[in-house]
């Protein structure tokens, strides 16, 4: 049993300081050879105990886009090749709406 104790004390100390040098919970799971739900639990169970954990960049925050000269002629060659807006007709044959593929959204004809 003791050994077990060490064992998982040695752990939960490797994954808090892998994790505050920057590492995310998969490079840690690779580096100890155990599953990436493993590292989440212990980053939970640290967090339980008040461990000091830095805080990892959002990675699905969207960036801010750059008001480069190139991203300006990407968006306007992107909007150019883009499909046209598309015509919804009913069983008759009549425009019922119109939905712009780019936004996605639906505007009725009336």
């Amino acid at each position: 049993m003791a050994v077990t104790a060490t064992r998982v004390i040695a752990q939960r100390r490797e994954v808090q300081r892998r994790w505050n040098a920057g590492e995310t919970a998969g490079a840690i799971a690779r580096a100890l050879g155990v599953s990436e739900r493993t590292i989440h639990s212990l980053l939970a169970r640290l967090r339980l105990d008040k461990a000091a954990l830095r805080l990892h960049p959002d990675p699905w925050r969207p960036q801010p886009l750059s008001a480069s000269p190139a991203a300006e002629g990407l968006a306007a060659e992107l909007r150019r090749v883009a499909p046209s807006v598309c015509t919804v007709y009913d069983a008759a044959g009549r425009p019922v709406a119109r939905i712009d593929p780019q936004t996605r959204r639906r505007v009725a004809l009336a």
